[in-house]
C-alpha cells in the first residue's frame, strides 16, 4: 500500500471511531432512552449505595449495616433523604419527624421519648418545603431513593390528593408496603405521610421506634 493510502485508511479509521463516540453521547443525551437510562440509574444507585456505606449480603440477598451504622445510637428519630435516582445525591430532600415514640437502652437505663405532631392533611403549606418532582419522560410516577443513617426495617406510604388538605376526619389515603426500603415512588400533587419502622431485634439495635415523616409534592 502506497503512503498516500495508508494515510487515508488511517483518516477514515480515525473518523469513525469520533463517530462512535458522537452516537454514545447522543444515545445517553436522551433521558427518555430505557436502555441507557436503565445503565444511568444502576450506576447511580450504586455510586449512592457505595457513599452511604450500604453493603450486600451476596449470600441472603439481604441488608447489612455498614460499621458506620452499627456504631450510630440515636435517642430520636433520625431524618430521612429523598433523592431523584436521575440525580443522585444531588438536591437530596430533608425531611424531619415531628410526630414519632422512640425507645433507647443504655447500660441499665430504657428512654422513652414520644412526640406528636399533627395530622398530614393538617399541615399548613407556606410553612411546609415542597418537594418538585422533575418528570422529563411524562411518568405518573417517579422513583426516589430512600437514605436514613439507620435504614428502617419498613416503611408504609400513605398518599392523598393535595386537594384533600383540611379533610382529615374524611379523606382516606392509599398505602403502600415497603419491606426493603431503598426505594419508593412518588407523583405530583401529593400528600405523603411516610411511616418508618425500626424494630429492637433489627441488627441487635439498642434503640427502636416509629416515626412519621410528611412530604407534599408540587
Amino acid at each position: 500500500m502506497t503512503r498516500k493510502g495508508k494515510r487515508f485508511k488511517a483518516c477514515l479509521l480515525a473518523g469513525m471511531m469520533v463517530a462512535g463516540v458522537n452516537n454514545q453521547k447522543l444515545a445517553l443525551a436522551n433521558p427518555c432512552n430505557k436502555l441507557d437510562q436503565q445503565y444511568i440509574d444502576e450506576n447511580s444507585r450504586k455510586q449512592l449505595m457505595e457513599q452511604y456505606g450500604t453493603e450486600k449480603n451476596g449470600d441472603k440477598g439481604g441488608e447489612l449495616p455498614s460499621k458506620e451504622e452499627k456504631d450510630i445510637f440515636l435517642t430520636k428519630a433520625p431524618d430521612i433523604e429523598l433523592m431523584d435516582e436521575r440525580s443522585g445525591s444531588v438536591g437530596a430532600f430533608l425531611v424531619k419527624s415531628a410526630n414519632y415514640v422512640w425507645n433507647w437502652q443504655e447500660e441499665n437505663e430504657l428512654g422513652t421519648v414520644n412526640v406528636c405532631g399533627r395530622h398530614p392533611l393538617e399541615i399548613i403549606p407556606d410553612q411546609e418545603d415542597i418537594l418538585k418532582i422533575q418528570d422529563d419522560c411524562q411518568q405518573e410516577e417517579i422513583s426516589y431513593i430512600f437514605h436514613c443513617c439507620v435504614m428502617p426495617e419498613t416503611l408504609i406510604v400513605r398518599e392523598w390528593d393535595a386537594s384533600q388538605l383540611g379533610k382529615a376526619d374524611t379523606a382516606e389515603p392509599l398505602e403502600k408496603f415497603y419491606k426493603e426500603p431503598e426505594r419508593i415512588w412518588l407523583k405530583h400533587d401529593k400528600i405523603y405521610e411516610i411511616v418508618a419502622k425500626w424494630s429492637k431485634e433489627d441488627g441487635g439495635n439498642k434503640f427502636f421506634g416509629e416515626a412519621s415523616y410528611v412530604v407534599m409534592t408540587d
